[in-house]
């Protein structure tokens, strides 16, 4: 014979509304932690910073850096040269080397590599 008392009844009947709702709460709070813990991982990259033509990279001598123009990056790369990544922010830094003539062209700091200094 079954116990169809009205306690026992709205006992399971609570802790079921409770098990739904925590389960869905605990759920989306799981998904949230993911979502945080993944962009602190795979961080975006800053965006590039503006600066002057005469602005000199923290810890870098003269003769171990070079503005480069966007056009010839990949070149550059390729012979291991590496962007300049500030150390206060981590973005890179650009110019706009000849702003009147060709407002949109970029000029990025770019580290030469060790043996050509």
């Amino acid at each position: 014979m079954v116990d169809w008392s009205l306690g026992s009844f709205l006992l399971g009947v609570v802790s079921g509304l409770l098990a739904a709702f925590f389960a869905g709460f605990f759920g989306e709070a799981g998904k949230d932690a993911y979502a945080s813990l993944k962009r602190k991982i795979n961080a975006p990259e800053p965006e590039p910073v503006r600066v002057m033509s005469s602005f000199v990279p923290v810890g870098e001598s003269a003769d171990s850096y070079n503005w480069t123009n966007e056009v010839q990056i990949n070149d550059r790369l390729a012979a291991g040269c590496r962007f300049y990544v500030d150390p206060s922010d981590g973005a890179k830094r650009f110019i706009y080397p000849n702003p009147s003539s060709r407002p949109m062209d970029k000029a990025y700091l770019l580290i030469r590599p060790k043996a050509e200094v």
